[in-house]
C-alpha cells in the first residue's frame, strides 16, 4: 500500500529536470520544454491544474535556428522611452542576452492564460554549463534532446569512416596535385 501512496505523491510533486540546448532548434526545444512546464507528460494532467515541473536549461548561448532565421526572426523590444518599440533580429537579440531568445520562444509557446507567469517562474535559463550548487542538488532527470547533435569529422572512428559510401575509388597510381 505504501508504494501506491508514494506513486500518488510523486505524481503531484514538482521534479527538477535538466535540458541541454546545445545545437538544438529553438522553436522545437521550446515546445518540448513547455510540455514539461505544464505537466503534460504526467498522467494526471488537466489544463486547469498546475502540476508542471521545474526545467533548468543550460547552454542557451549555443541554441540553433534553421537556415537564415537568425536574420528573419524579429522580436519586439521596448527601449524604455515612450512609444519606442523596435524590432530586433534574433541574432542581435541573442547577442544582447543569450538566454532571452529561448525565454521568448518558451513564453510564446505557453498557453495564453493566467498560468503563464507562474509557469515561467519554473523555467531556469543559463547561458553556459555553470549551474548554482543549490539547483544542481535538486536535479532529478534529463529531458531528451529534440535532435542528436551532429558529430565533427574528427569524432568519427576509423571503422565509421571506412563504412561511408564512396562515390568513386581512385586508381592505385593516383597522386593528388599540390
Amino acid at each position: 500500500m505504501a508504494s501506491r501512496v508514494q506513486q500518488h505523491w510523486l505524481t503531484f510533486s514538482r521534479m527538477w529536470l535538466l535540458c541541454d540546448a546545445r545545437w538544438q532548434p529553438a522553436p522545437e526545444l521550446a515546445k518540448r520544454i513547455c510540455k514539461y512546464l505544464e505537466g503534460r507528460h504526467k498522467p494526471v494532467y488537466h489544463p486547469l491544474s498546475d502540476c508542471g515541473d521545474h526545467v533548468v536549461v543550460i547552454n542557451t548561448k549555443e541554441v540553433a535556428f534553421e537556415k537564415n532565421q537568425w536574420e528573419k526572426k524579429l522580436y519586439a523590444v521596448n527601449t524604455g522611452y515612450k512609444n519606442t518599440m523596435i524590432a530586433m533580429s534574433a541574432k542581435d537579440f541573442h547577442r544582447m542576452d543569450p538566454t532571452k531568445v529561448l525565454e521568448r520562444e518558451v513564453y510564446s509557446e505557453l498557453p495564453k492564460n493566467g498560468q503563464r507567469k507562474s509557469l515561467m517562474t519554473r523555467l531556469h535559463l543559463f547561458a553556459d554549463e555553470n549551474i548554482p550548487d543549490n539547483i544542481k542538488e535538486n536535479l532529478v532527470d534529463i529531458i531528451p534532446p529534440v535532435m542528436e547533435p551532429p558529430k565533427r569529422l574528427d569524432e568519427f572512428t576509423e571503422e565509421e569512416k571506412a563504412s561511408w559510401p564512396r562515390l568513386f575509388i581512385p586508381p592505385a597510381d593516383y597522386k593528388p596535385s599540390d
